[in-house]
């Protein structure tokens, strides 16, 4: 009995000792806890309304570890100005600009984004004037997206929508779900996760044994779940292809590179991109933006804990954009 005590005490001592090392080594840490330093439940999100937005009329003073900087958020909880301030030139062309974070200029100034250097480019560079507005919102995807087109943002009347697209899309749609998300008591409800994950927030001994010999990733998506994900996305991209034109507005999905995949050159979303380039109005930009932005030179370009673009790079994903649907490129 004493020999079994001793045996348990050290088993305990052992498992106590793995952990430390492990959350000390920060291997295990998940991409949220590394940036803001606490965990996120990716399952198991509900909301009200069918819109993801920050508080309207809010002015935040936002501080990172690498930067700080003041975001004002407009009536509908846009990084934008005013709506009404847009509609009063009526002769210029309007673009609506749909993304999540890297839309919305996660990292950089207002002044900053890539939509700001696309705009800059289009009214230096073409006969037409342009305005373009950004409906970006940090966490977002493309079925959060498309809910701005059923509200007073319309008021815009744009002629085309531009629509940023990255790797991240597909976790949140496995996340969240497709259309299914938004109940009919205009409440939405995200997916449910695994049960353990109560235990995978607490240890990083647990989460070694889950990325190892289950095979999760950090994100908590096992090997082929992205593949309905990427389907859904498909179906809804052309869905919104099909309604733009329908009401005479061009529709542009841009494919962009994340910071930590330019840094690899080893992305994990290359299915969905092969996927999507099979789409005439889809237009990868992974050749152009890897040119400029190499595993030698990304430092200058993004913020390694953030994971976001600064503002060189936001500059240089302006300039692709601009360049594919503007530019000579086009």
């Amino acid at each position: 009995m004493e020999m079994v005590k001793k045996l348990g005490l050290s088993s305990l001592v052992f498992v106590v000792v793995i952990e430390f090392v492990l959350r000390l080594s920060g291997n295990y840490k998940t991409p949220n806890e590394r940036v803001v330093g606490i965990y996120f439940y990716r399952y198991h999100q509900k909301g009200e309304g069918f819109l993801h937005q920050w508080k309207p009329n809010k002015l935040v003073d936002y501080e990172q570890p690498e930067f700080r900087y003041l975001n004002q958020y407009n009536e509908f909880g846009l990084r934008e100005m005013a709506l009404d301030s847009f509609l009063v030139d009526s002769g210029s062309i309007s673009v609506l600009c749909l993304g999540d974070s890297f839309t919305e200029g996660d990292g950089t100034p207002y002044d900053s984004t890539w939509v700001k250097r696309t705009e800059y480019l289009c009214r230096q560079n073409q006969n037409s004037k342009y305005i373009f507005y950004n409906a970006g919102v940090c966490g977002s995807d493309i079925f959060f997206n498309h809910q701005w087109q059923k509200t007073e943002i319309m008021r815009l009347k744009p002629k085309q929508i531009i629509e940023c697209i990255n790797t991240s899309d597909i976790d949140d749609v496995i996340w969240n779900g497709g259309v299914e998300r938004f109940n009919t008591d205009e409440t939405w409800s995200g997916k449910t996760g695994p049960r353990w994950e109560i235990i995978y927030k607490y240890s990083h001994l647990f989460r070694a044994i889950v990325h190892i010999f289950l095979r999760y990733n950090n994100n908590l998506i096992k090997p082929g779940g992205e593949d309905i994900a990427i389907q859904k996305i498909k179906e809804e991209l052309i869905r919104e292809h099909d309604w733009c034109e329908e009401n005479g507005i061009k529709y542009s999905a841009v494919l962009q590179l994340c910071p930590h995949e330019l840094k690899t050159k080893n992305y994990s979303g290359n299915k969905l991109f092969k996927e999507l380039s099979k789409l005439s109005f889809v237009i990868d930009l992974s050749n152009e933006l890897q040119t400029q932005i190499t595993p030698k030179n990304y430092l200058k370009y993004s913020w390694p804990m953030n994971g976001h673009f600064n503002s060189i790079g936001y500059g240089i994903l302006g300039d692709v954009i601009y360049n594919k649907l503007y530019g000579t490129s086009n």
